[in-house]
Order: C-alpha cells, then sequence, then structure tokens
C-alpha cells in the first residue's frame, strides 16, 4: 500500500511563530495554508486515493476537506494521527524558546523530562500503528503533523535521537511511503510541495 503522507497547511500558530496548543485553541489555516491544501489535493487527484485519514485537529481536519474536495475520497479522522504532546512548551513561542534552550527537543529522546513532551518513540509508534491497519484498496493520504511524519520518514532512513531534527517536513507538503507487512516503511519521496 501507497500512504501519501501530508502535513497540514500553514496554519497560524505557524506564522506565530507557536508550539501549538491544541488542547486550548483551535489554529485555522492561513489564506497560503488554504492555497498549499487545494494544490496537495489537485496533486494528489491523480494517484486516485480512496481514503482520507486525518488528524482531529482543526489544521489537518482543514486541510483534508480540501484535499477531499479535489480528489473525491472521504475522509476519516484518526485520533491516533495528532501532533506530538508538548507539554509545557504548548502555546509558547519557539524562536524565543529555542534562545533560552537551544537543547530543548533532546526531551524528546531523554529518558527523562524536563518539559513534559511525548517521546519520539511514541510518535512513531502510534503513526506506525496508524499505517500498518488495513485501510482498504488503493492508496490512502494521511493528513497528520511535522513530528509524527518526521517520525515515519526517519524510520524509512533509520535515523534515531537528535539527528532527525535535521528532517525538513514542510507545510503541505507530500511524503510518500510505501506500507509493506513485517518490514518498515520504504521511502518513496520526500517533501513534494505542489505549486498552488
Amino acid at each position: 500500500m501507497i500512504a501519501y503522507l501530508v502535513r497540514h497547511g500553514e496554519a497560524q500558530n505557524n506564522v506565530q511563530s507557536l508550539f501549538p496548543d491544541d488542547e486550548h485553541s483551535a489554529y485555522r489555516l492561513t489564506e497560503v495554508g488554504r492555497a498549499q491544501a487545494t494544490a496537495a489535493g489537485m496533486w494528489l487527484k491523480k494517484v486516485k486515493p480512496t481514503l482520507i485519514i486525518t488528524s482531529p485537529v482543526t489544521r489537518a481536519r482543514e486541510t483534508a476537506e480540501l484535499i477531499s474536495a479535489a480528489t473525491g475520497a472521504p475522509v476519516r479522522v484518526e485520533e491516533r494521527l495528532k501532533e506530538a504532546r508538548l507539554g509545557l512548551l504548548a502555546g509558547k513561542n519557539y524562536e524565543e524558546f529555542a534562545k533560552a534552550d537551544p537543547n530543548w527537543y533532546t526531551d524528546y529522546f531523554d529518558e527523562t523530562s524536563r518539559y513534559g513532551i511525548e517521546k519520539f518513540m511514541s510518535i512513531r509508534e502510534r503513526m506506525i500503528s496508524v499505517l500498518g491497519e488495513n485501510w482498504g484498496p488503493g492508496p490512502i493520504v494521511v493528513v497528520s503533523h511535522l513530528e509524527p511524519i518526521r517520525s515515519v520518514v526517519s524510520l524509512a532512513l533509520g535515523i534515531t535521537g537528535p539527528s532527525v531534527r535535521k528532517i525538513r517536513i514542510f507545510n503541505g507538503s507530500i511524503t510518500a511511503v510505501e506500507i509493506r507487512p513485517a518490514s518498515d516503511p520504504q521511502l518513496i519521496s520526500l517533501n513534494c510541495v505542489p505549486t498552488p
């Protein structure tokens, strides 16, 4: 099965340089984000997806709905596709926070936790559990977020630890992976960004 992993289009929190606080804020797509999602939908129309599975978070659902409008594929909401739980970082300005603690991201990988961030392996496990399910015939589209998509790409590339942070996943981009039983995902393409 081929899964097309789509990072949601640009949202309000991206423009404001905020770590998302999805428990308390519903960040919507910007006009740029809507154009990115529409362009992704037009590109994905060519591959004829049979299903779109999306994170329940507003910016991801809006992206999925725009892709559905272009492709005609139905949308199913899946909790496991949410962004990483960010603990004490939720809602903070990430540029300011990175100046105060340039190594904040090691919290994803350390055994101890300073900020209460969800561990990277937990993110990867829930993504792989979604991708490993039988979603029916034909390719699927999976609309998610930066860290969940990055976790799948890092597994396909065999990258672990803090170096996974070097993997860039752009808003509105499409990353294609092949999913095979009892095997790690195989990367087909990374960060395809259709032109709006």
